[in-house]
């Protein structure tokens, strides 16, 4: 980055959570949906509107980015697929697939060690096939009361 930013500490030491609407972190004060990086000298929140750097403790000066039209042919493609009953051309699993993978990448760095997934049964198990207990403990979260996900079981 030429903005003074150290980018090595800045991905390296940074890790990835999700902002969620209503949470005041969207460009512009819009609490839209995106993501948030948080390193070492400064914040980056990222969404479809653009990106705003947000210095900590003042060691970089702020940068903010303008939106784009990027997800107007999505919009487009949802409407038509409403109508047609056809799938998006990025449905839920294409997104649930994507996401999987940072999601595993961040359960081995927080392990400090490789892991193996087993996409079939979206599980991650050891070497030799067994169920990685640790591993799979942070598939998930425990929801707060009120906010339980229900149980689905396969067919």
């Amino acid at each position: 980055m030429s903005d003074g930013l150290n980018r090595r500490n800045f991905i390296a030491d940074s890790g990835c959570l999700a902002a969620r609407k209503g949470n005041n972190h969207g460009i512009g004060g819009d609490p839209g949906h995106g993501m948030q990086f948080h390193g070492t000298d400064a914040t980056l929140y990222l969404d479809r509107g653009g990106f705003q750097v947000i210095p900590e403790r003042q060691r970089t000066a702020a940068i903010k980015s303008g939106s784009s039209d990027q997800n107007w042919p999505h919009v487009q493609d949802f409407l038509k697929c409403v109508k047609s009953r056809a799938r998006c051309i990025s449905d839920v699993e294409t997104g649930h697939t994507s996401t999987a993978v940072c999601h595993l990448g961040n359960i081995s760095y927080k392990l400090g060690r490789k892991i193996f997934w087993d996409a079939p049964s979206e599980t991650i198990v050891d070497q030799k096939g067994h169920p990685d207990a640790e591993a799979n403990a942070l598939l998930g979260r425990e929801y707060r009361k009120g906010y339980e996900l229900p149980k689905v079981e396969s067919a």
